[in-house]
């Protein structure tokens, strides 16, 4: 619904004539989000905390994998002189430990992405206040993002993308505070389609 606003209020605008915009007290302008985002205060360390955290997690994901592959290397050496119930026992708890993990694998994945919004928000709201601000003062009706609107030409002297920047930048920077990956508990087994291979089913 957003972006059929924006290319409703996109077309109402290339179709009128600038000087009837004005006199109508229609003001309009475009920047590109991206190209904002990129030189946003906080961006660049906010980018390197969530990497250097992910990198923390990966590193818990991997020795969850190597434990596992020794634990199923061990129990293919082993199982050729196991009775069929000692097999079988086995069999279920490599299982039981898979599912676990699979289960353990999901929730750091869905905690980095909430590490990821939270990092962003204070981010994305000081856009926000910078855009809200600069278009107040400017007298501007809307403010467009190009690189989600899909406009193929436009007036490039509409483009208040720098203007914008400028403002941002004098903003100060969210503080970013690190959030350690904790490590998982006990009984570590490889996810689904990556690390060894699930034991043999009886």
């Amino acid at each position: 619904m957003r972006k059929a606003f924006i290319l409703g209020v996109c077309s109402l605008m290339l179709a009128a004539p600038a000087a009837s915009a004005q006199a109508t007290g229609f003001k309009v302008a475009y920047i590109n989000m991206q190209q904002l985002f990129q030189v946003a205060p906080g961006r660049a360390e906010a980018a390197a905390t969530l990497e250097k955290e992910k990198g923390v997690m990966n590193d818990h994901v991997k020795a969850m994998q190597d434990t596992m592959a020794k634990l199923v290397e061990t129990f293919e050496k082993e199982q050729t002189t196991m009775t069929p119930a000692a097999k079988t026992e086995r069999t279920k708890l490599l299982q039981t430990k898979q599912t676990s993990f699979e289960e353990r694998l999901q929730k750091m994945q869905n905690t980095t992405q909430e590490r990821e919004q939270d990092l962003l928000a204070p981010i994305q709201e000081l856009m926000q206040k910078a855009l809200e601000d600069f278009r107040a003062e400017g007298g501007y009706t809307v403010i467009f993002d190009i690189a989600q609107a899909g406009i193929v030409a436009v007036d490039k002297n509409l483009d208040m993308t720098d203007r914008v920047a400028t403002r941002l930048a004098k903003l100060p920077a969210p503080k970013v505070i690190a959030a350690p990956v904790k490590a998982p508990v006990a009984g570590p087994v490889s996810p689904a389609g990556a690390g060894p291979k699930k034991p043999p089913t009886q």
